[in-house]
Parts: C-alpha cells; structure tokens; sequence
C-alpha cells in the first residue's frame, strides 16, 4: 500500500484560503487518478479546505495545530508536525510505502501502480520531475528533482521506524530528520539504497506566474538562458492528464 501524506497550512497561515483550498483540491484530485487502487491519502490539517468533498481513498486527519509564527523556521516545523502526524496514521496501519506531497504539486498517476508491482522494494527517488508556475503554457524539466522538490520520495517503512505520538524532536524519525536533500544518501548508507522512478514523477508547482507566451528568461545569464530554454518543454494534453494539470 501506498500512503500519501499531504500536509495543509492552516486558514490562519494563508494569505488566500481560497487558493489554498483550490490548489489542495486539485493535488487531491491528481492523486485520485491512480492507476492502482493500492493507495490511501492522509490530509493532515487544522482546517478542512473549502468545498473538499469526500472521497474512498481520504482520510482528514484533522488536529488542532497552533498557528505558526511568520517566518520561514516556524511554518517548516509546523509542517514538519503534519507529517509526523501523518507518519502516526500510516503506523497505525501497519507501515508501507509511504511519500509526503505538498499541497499544491501534482503526482504521475502511475506511482501506486509502481509500488504494487514491487511490494519488497526500499522506495524510490524522483529524479526526473517538472517545475510550471501556476496559468503557464511551459514546464521546466529537471533531473535533480529530489533535490528541488519535498513531493519526491516514496520509501517503505516498517511500524517500527514511524513515530507512534507527536512529541520528540524531528531526529527521534530518521525520515524528518534527513528531509529531501539528505533522506537517499542515508539510505544508501544504511544498506536501503532507493531506485529511481522511471518516469518523471511529478510537478512542482511554483507562484511565480511565467507569462503564457513563452519562458520566462529575464533577470539571468546568457549560459542560464541557454540551460533554461533546453529544459523548457510545452504543456502536453498527455501530460495534463497524467498530472491532472487543470486550471485553478
């Protein structure tokens, strides 16, 4: 079984609880679209996203979480809080694979399909995965995408290596512990090494809003120009129903 945890920022932390609650019903969505029902979603929060309706592969797992200070520390532990939270569910379910998604990107709808068809595996890493700022025609491709993006790892845990309650520090879970950057080096160290999904995975989907004319190259360097308009690839039909890429 694969187990997505999806961690939700709280109406208090958010500029625009409306967007917020569109871009979570729409990650939600793409992970609905999996090819193999062996799959659950965890959507841990404080508050339900408006007009989210229920579904038989969602569980809310809703807590009362203390609204984060305004800066960038705060709201990583107060994310990091939601995944633990989220690791607890998939204890209580006796483990399995397990990959955190943030609430705005979107995920290849093949995942569940790749973990069932290799139940014994240690996990995988996305390494090949796209960047679309919201409304664009354009997606960057990336081969380093586990480096870029906390939506690319799917790793297999016993009940055992995930926490049973919401105290202790992050270092008590290896896999908060290490984050994104760090989370396969150590598995490779440990005798877990992960493979490598063979397909790009999943999009990170950034605000910055890139024009629907093309990519966005100013404000950078001619080799940067270069590099950038190599990767840039247009918004595919197959992609968008890969991805359920849709408009907010």
């Amino acid at each position: 079984m694969l187990y997505f945890i999806v961690p939700l920022k709280s109406r208090a932390a958010s500029h625009d609880w409306e967007r917020v609650s569109r871009l979570c019903r729409r990650t939600l969505a793409s992970l609905y679209q999996q090819t193999s029902p062996q799959f659950r979603i965890f959507l841990v929060c404080t508050d339900v996203p408006t007009g989210l309706a229920s579904h038989a592969r969602l569980e809310i797992v809703q807590e009362n979480f203390p609204p984060p200070a305004p800066n960038k520390q705060a709201q990583i532990a107060d994310k990091a809080a939601k995944v633990r939270r989220g690791l607890i569910a998939v204890r209580e379910r006796g483990g399995g694979f397990v990959m955190g998604v943030d609430a705005d990107d979107l995920v290849h709808h093949d995942l569940a399909a790749l973990t069932a068809a290799q139940p014994q595996t240690n996990g995988w890493m996305i390494r090949s995965g796209y960047s679309y700022s919201e409304g664009s025609r354009w997606l960057e491709c990336h081969n380093d995408f586990h480096l870029r993006c906390g939506s690319s790892h799917i790793i297999r845990l016993a009940p055992e290596e995930l926490p049973d309650d919401l105290a202790g520090p992050a270092e008590n879970c290896f896999v908060l512990r290490h984050g994104h950057h760090g989370i396969a080096a150590y598995l490779a160290g440990i005798g877990r090494p992960l493979g490598v999904v063979p397909f790009p995975g999943a999009i990170y989907v950034k605000m910055t809003g890139e024009n629907n004319t093309g990519p966005d190259l100013s404000g950078i360097g001619l080799r940067a120009t270069v590099s950038k308009v190599l990767r840039t690839r247009p918004v595919t039909p197959a992609i968008r129903k890969a991805f359920n890429l849709k408009p907010l």
